[in-house]
């Protein structure tokens, strides 16, 4: 497992390096010049150009990346362009509600999908199955903005039951009551799409485990439906799913962007939105950076528990 882990590492490492690099070269290369941000709208064009000579972006893009490489080796992330604030200290501010905003979501997904994927696949072809499986279908389609947007206008607009966004009424002390009812409507979107997804390959998981020799002799046996079902059936049919839930960690971020800026939820999602449009490029990094962390981490915890739920898969296998 320590060889594994050091590979894994790595590779992690060299991937890591490889999107910084791209995604450099791509924020750089947009349309739009950042040292405007920095300056007063009556500035001449002297004083922009002497900005931009100071914040070095009149330099090679190569020599601008490396200067950035070694900046974050020592721990520096740069300043905002937009709030001149260190990137450090914005993104400690917006981590907060993101990682409860994605994982409250990621909880009520999987506490949806996996009771509902077992009970279709245990009741196959029945009306049941058919209205959760078209159900989960029509999930998947639905794009999360339009789900937000139509979400706020019944339930914030028409009924009043929830607030149409942020994550406290402006003012109060935001309680926990008041977090719970700012919760609710972001927290439905996001995990209306990941469990759509996660109760077909709940099912399709399950309905495979059925069809094994061992269920066969279990039944064989005599056992009943309930110890066939969660004795051998869920737990054979969860161990591939864990690799699932590696790969819902993108899906999780990229609707979280989204999200938190219908509901205007102070998070990274709504900071990432508001860096493009300003042309904010260390911020911009600093996200890019930080998600493809998440990612790399999620990617090698996925394995790492897929091996350990498995003993058939060994951690020196490719």
């Amino acid at each position: 497992m320590k060889k594994f882990l050091i590979k894994r590492l790595m590779i992690g490492i060299i991937v890591l390096f490889c999107i910084t690099f791209l995604s450099f070269l791509i924020i750089n290369l947009a349309p739009g010049d950042p040292a405007t941000l920095y300056v007063s709208a009556d500035a001449t064009e002297d004083q922009i150009n002497q900005t931009r000579e100071n914040l070095g972006l009149n330099k090679p893009l190569l020599v601008r990346y490396v200067y950035w490489l070694n900046d974050l080796l020592h721990g520096d992330l740069g300043i905002s362009f937009a709030t001149r604030q260190p990137v450090a200290t914005m993104l400690v501010e917006r981590v907060g509600p993101t990682l409860l905003l994605m994982g409250i979501s990621l909880i009520v997904a999987y506490l949806i999908a996996i009771p509902l994927g077992i009970y279709s696949a245990v009741n196959q072809k029945s009306w049941v199955d058919y209205f959760i499986t078209g159900t989960s279908f029509l999930g998947v389609s639905i794009p999360n903005f339009f789900l937000g947007l139509f979400f706020i206008y019944i339930f914030a607009v028409k009924l009043k039951w929830f607030p149409t966004g942020g994550m406290q009424v402006l003012g109060s002390d935001g309680g926990f009551v008041e977090r719970i009812r700012h919760l609710i409507l972001p927290v439905s979107v996001i995990a209306t799409t990941i469990s759509a997804n996660m109760i077909r390959y709940v099912r399709s998981s399950m309905i495979d485990v059925f069809g094994e020799n061992y269920l066969r002799t279990a039944r064989a046996k005599g056992l009943k439906p309930g110890q066939i079902i969660f004795k051998h059936g869920v737990r054979n049919a969860l161990i591939p799913i864990i690799t699932i839930i590696g790969t819902d960690i993108p899906l999780l971020i990229g609707g979280a962007i989204v999200t938190e800026q219908i509901f205007q939820w102070p998070g990274l999602g709504a900071l990432t939105i508001s860096s493009i449009q300003s042309r904010d490029y260390n911020v911009l990094m600093a996200i890019t950076l930080l998600s493809a962390i998440v990612v790399l981490i999620a990617n090698i915890l996925t394995d790492i528990f897929y091996a350990t739920a498995d003993p058939r898969i060994q951690f020196s296998e490719n």
